[in-house]
């Protein structure tokens, strides 16, 4: 083992010059330390308030994804809805459609009706004429006989 020889240098104020140069360097990474320990400080304070920005970004999803699922129901009941509207309009559609054939037919049924009565009326204003006409004849025969 080799014994380590140390030349000591005297500034010009009588100090150790490699004692100044450590005592500077110490300074220099102490002023680094210090810088780093307050960006740490600062990357500490941002993660935390990102943490709190984070953490009320996912709170606002899950509401907004509640809000979304609830809307999506809503949507879904709706659209059954309107299947149901639809369905019971064609019903409707279907069975104004029938009625109105129905209403067409006592229609017709009316018209058939009415020709018939109207030709009743007819015979029985000739029978009457006939009666009236016969009952003259028979006052007149009753007359002569007397």
């Amino acid at each position: 083992m080799g014994a380590r020889l140390c030349t000591v240098r005297w500034t010009p104020d009588g100090g150790c010059l490699e004692c100044v140069q450590l005592s500077s360097e110490i300074n220099t990474c102490r002023g680094e330390l210090s810088s780093m320990e307050q960006e740490l400080q600062r990357l500490r304070r941002d993660t935390s308030m990102n943490s709190s920005q984070l953490s009320y970004a996912e709170e606002t999803l899950q509401k907004t994804q509640g809000l979304l699922e609830e809307k999506n129901d809503a949507v879904v009941d709706l659209e059954e809805k309107l299947h149901c509207c639809e369905e019971d309009r064609r019903n409707s559609v279907q069975r104004v459609k029938d009625l109105e054939g129905q209403l067409w037919e006592v229609r017709d049924e009316m018209h058939d009706t009415l020709e018939k009565l109207q030709e009743l009326r007819d015979l029985l204003q000739r029978t009457q004429l006939s009666a009236d006409e016969r009952q003259i004849s028979l006052e007149k025969l009753s007359a002569e006989l007397r």
